[in-house]
């Protein structure tokens, strides 16, 4: 155990617990509630959506402009849009309709393409042609796709519209969405609290029913985290299953495809079988078939610790270390003049000045990378021995029909401006990231404050599927998604 990381996590959770009732109280930020809408298209999952065209009941054009009167409506409070696409959308809603309604064979159309002309939104990291690539870096402004990332590919053969690119912090370095390039992204249940990080404006579009689903990226929680402060669905796939390609910041580096994945979010359970299988590609053949939910064993987590799985007392440490071993862009690297050099503590200095190119956030990260990393190399090793038999123990007791129920956060949304106090706590999504193992957050209702809150269910690796058997079940009883609603 490294004691100086856990007082350091000790000391900004004690910050944080003191600060929250100063900074609310200080803080400029008022309360927009978002409208509540009364569309019925709006409702639907992208599986009945998809019956729905197959159908004719409804045609791909009126679901877009639905979606897109929806985005306008809730943007200028959420301030999730980065870059749209909504012209050229409806021109590929319009030749999909031409399609399916010269198409005999409907089901055999919609074998082939199983999201014909259902639109989705993309977390700006995950790059989508001609859109924009800044990732909230002010030396990338202007920057566009040229082409489409791996699974933004695998959606559009699937015959899914990719309307827009959502907001994240910068280079995706935060558990907040705040960048100097797009400002700030906003929760749609309580817009003085934060959407999350790093898949926010995600997490925030689908929250207020402006996405039928979207793409996030995961790399320590960036997924999961804004699923569960928005309300939604937010899985983060096993290790190696989807190709993070198309993806910034990312490296070549040994172990980074177990770490970082793309995956879905969506307010309902029954498109997550569906959205993984396409995005996973020619991958999808390793998932194991979930078991039947009367089969599958359920672990709490005190349990682990009654199993004397006692990996589980350095799990700060365990992340820290293998995080620590990737090496992440320099958020100082000037793209155009790379031979322009500065410091975190010279960029620090012109926050003080009002000349600030990065957030505090992105600052912060940078420095624990310049300084220390937070684990001395010394005991590196030691601890990615410890992530090895963690590893083999929870492949054991979880086998491939059990499943973990674990906490996804210590809290619900945190407010604005906050993010840095709350930073340890993101080890609880992290340990699945460094394990390589499948994690869905599923929303569990509001808490007093009209805030989602929720839980991880974990698997073994490839048996993605069984978290998705329980979400559906905990879906029948507790009702999954919540729509924002004005009077809370």
């Amino acid at each position: 155990m490294q004691y100086i990381l856990r007082i350091l996590s000790l000391i900004l959770y004690w910050i944080g617990c003191k600060l929250q009732f100063i900074i609310k109280m200080f803080s400029d930020i008022k309360r927009e509630p978002i409208r509540e809408f009364k569309s019925e298209i709006l409702a639907l999952s992208a599986v009945k959506l998809v019956e729905k065209l197959k159908a004719c009941e409804l045609s791909a054009e009126d679901l877009l402009r639905e979606y897109i009167k929806r985005v306008k409506e809730v943007n200028p409070i959420l301030n999730a849009v980065v870059d749209d696409r909504f012209s050229n959308a409806l021109e590929d809603a319009k030749k999909a309709d031409q399609v399916i309604k010269l198409t005999a064979d409907k089901e055999e159309l919609f074998k082939k393409y199983p999201l014909f002309g259902v639109p989705f939104s993309v977390k700006e990291s995950c790059a989508v042609e001609g859109l924009s690539h800044v990732v909230g870096s002010h030396y990338r402004r202007g920057l566009k796709s040229i082409e489409d990332g791996a699974s933004i590919s695998l959606l559009r053969e699937a015959g899914a519209i990719p309307l827009l690119v959502s907001a994240n912090p910068e280079l995706c370095v935060s558990w907040e969405t705040l960048s100097m390039t797009h400002g700030r992204c906003n929760n749609p249940y309580n817009s003085e609290y934060t959407p999350g990080g790093s898949s926010g404006g995600e997490g925030s579009l689908n929250g207020a029913g402006a996405s039928v689903f979207g793409i996030g990226s995961d790399f320590c929680g960036s997924i999961r985290i804004p699923a569960m402060f928005n309300g939604v669905y937010g899985h983060k796939p096993s290790g190696y299953l989807v190709s993070p390609k198309g993806h910034f910041p990312h490296t070549e580096q040994d172990g980074m495809d177990k770490v970082l994945q793309m995956g879905p979010m969506t307010r309902f359970v029954e498109d997550l079988p569906l959205l993984l299988n396409i995005i996973a590609g020619e991958n999808a053949s390793k998932l194991i078939d979930g078991e039947e939910i009367t089969k599958i064993k359920v672990l709490i987590t005190f349990e682990l610790f009654q199993l004397e799985i006692e990996e589980l007392d350095d799990i700060m440490e365990i992340v820290a270390a293998r995080l620590s071993l990737f090496v992440p862009p320099n958020i100082h690297t000037n793209l155009t003049n790379p031979d322009e050099k500065t410091t975190t503590l010279a960029e620090l200095g012109k926050h003080f000045k009002g000349k600030p190119l990065h957030t505090i956030s992105a600052l912060y990260f940078q420095a624990l990378y310049d300084f220390s990393h937070t684990i001395p190399i010394f005991r590196k090793d030691y601890y990615m021995k410890r992530l090895d038999d963690l590893e083999s123990k929870l492949k054991e007791k979880l086998g491939n029909n059990g499943v973990l129920l674990f906490p996804t956060f210590h809290r619900s949304a945190f407010l604005h401006n906050t993010s840095i106090i709350h930073s340890p706590a993101v080890v609880l999504t992290g340990i699945f990231n460094v394990l390589g193992f499948p994690a869905l957050q599923v929303p569990m209702g509001l808490n007093k404050k009209g805030l989602p809150i929720g839980f991880q269910i974990v698997a073994a690796p490839f048996a993605d599927k069984n978290c998705f058997k329980v979400a559906a079940e905990l879906e029948k009883v507790f009702g999954g998604w919540v729509p924002p609603s004005p009077s809370i």
